[in-house]
Parts: structure tokens; sequence; C-alpha cells
């Protein structure tokens, strides 16, 4: 039987904090915001940036990772930059206080439109593909992650490669696996 613990935790900082070791949380640690919004506690696995979406690890060590195309599972957006020898958080319920960077898409994608998975890589790696209208691939749709606002240009980092980005509503976003060819 599993042992229970409940939230009564406190937070070293906010969630634009990034932490190097000793690390002040355990990996996997969950926090929310005032306004409900929630977060989970990450290691790093390369550079991020904040606004980037990518993946949560697997195998439960809470490591995340760069969008890949080939991956699946939970996502999340980084909140802080940092580099591999960092943790910080990582949303993955509610509406981003901040901009979420898009690999590409329509800019005329409003709320009624659709939160995809990317098909091809950006630099830096983001894994938001967004179009404006419901036609899509179902299989390409990202689970639990909802258009917010009308896209617009700008970058929420210089290292941004398409300058599109937007806001997101996620209730603890994935994506799934890929059917198998034969």
């Amino acid at each position: 039987m599993a042992t229970l613990r409940g939230f009564t935790q406190t937070f070293a900082g906010g969630t634009s904090q990034v932490h190097t070791t000793p690390y002040p949380h355990e990996f996997g640690a969950r926090a929310f915001d005032s306004s409900g919004s929630e977060y989970i506690y990450c290691q790093f696995e390369s550079t991020v940036y904040g606004g980037l979406l990518g993946f949560i690890s697997r195998d439960g060590t809470y490591t995340f990772q760069l969008y890949s195309t080939g991956n699946y599972g939970n996502v999340g957006v980084v909140i802080a930059p940092g580099t591999s020898d960092n943790a910080g958080w990582v949303q993955i319920g509610g509406y981003t206080a901040g901009y979420v960077q898009c690999v590409g898409g329509s800019s005329l994608a409003t709320s009624s439109g659709r939160a995809l998975k990317a098909t091809s890589l950006s630099s830096p790696a983001t894994g938001l593909l967004t179009v404006s209208t419901g036609t899509s691939l179902e299989s390409d749709l990202i689970k639990g992650m909802w258009l917010t606002q009308l896209t617009s240009s700008g970058t929420t980092s210089a290292t941004s490669a398409t300058g599109l980005r937007t806001r997101v509503y996620m209730d603890h976003p994935y994506i799934t696996q890929p059917d198998a060819t034969s």
C-alpha cells in the first residue's frame, strides 16, 4: 500500500528560478500557484529556454527533454531558462502565464484553433504547431492542450526560430504513441 503525503511543502523561490545541486526539491514535486496552475519540478536534460514545449521523461526520473518528432508521452512548458546542470519548474496545468513558443503554424490560429505536435524540429526544439481550423489529423493533436488566444509574432527568447508564440490552457497534456507501421 502506498504511503500518502500532503502538499504542505514550502518551495525555494518561484517558478522563474532554476537551481543547481543540491536541488531544493525532489524531482517530480508538484506545486500550484495562486491561480491554480500546476507545475512539476524537473531536471533539465539540455539547455532550455522559457516557453519551450518539451517532454517529461516516461521513466520516472522527471527529466525535461527537448522536443523530438519521434517521442511521445507527457509534455509541459518550461518556465525559466536553464542548462543541463539545472532543475526547474515545468507547467503542466492551467493557463500559461507567459507565451509558449511555436515551431510554426498559422498566425491566424485563435482560441478555436488546435494545438498540434510539430512534424519538424526548430532551433530551439519546441513541439507546438498551431493551426486555425479543425482539419488536422486526430493523431497529431496534443491532448489536454488548448489555444486561448490569437497566435502572434514575437518571441520569448532571442533564440527562437519562427517568432510565433501563443498562450494555452493545459490539463496534463500529452502526445500519443505513434501508430505502428507495417
